[in-house]
This record gives C-alpha cells, sequence and structure tokens, in this order.
C-alpha cells in the first residue's frame, strides 16, 4: 500500500512542477534528472515524453 501512495504522490509531485515549468533549457534538465531519479515512479516515461514536447 506504501509503494502505491508514494508513486502516486510522485507522479503528482512532477506533473505540478511540469505544469508550472518554465521552458529554459537548464529548467527542462533539470526536472529530467528528477524524474529519472525519482523512485518508485511508474509513469516515468510518459512523464518524459511530455518534457520532450516542450522542448
Amino acid at each position: 500500500m506504501s509503494y502505491h501512495k508514494n508513486n502516486y504522490l510522485n507522479i503528482i509531485r512532477i506533473v505540478k512542477k511540469l505544469i508550472g515549468l518554465n521552458s529554459s533549457k537548464f529548467a527542462i534538465e533539470q526536472l529530467k534528472t528528477e524524474i529519472e531519479k525519482t523512485q518508485p515512479l511508474t509513469e516515468r516515461e510518459w512523464l518524459l515524453e511530455r518534457l520532450i514536447e516542450l522542448k
């Protein structure tokens, strides 16, 4: 149960950051690094695809 809670909280936290992200290369790379390192995160590929769309 804790795994699922942490996973969904991580997804929500990162989506909030993605919504408020300015489109500077530095900010995008910083969020990309955070997404790659965050555990657990089942929607990692989807979130990284959203970042690619911002570039």
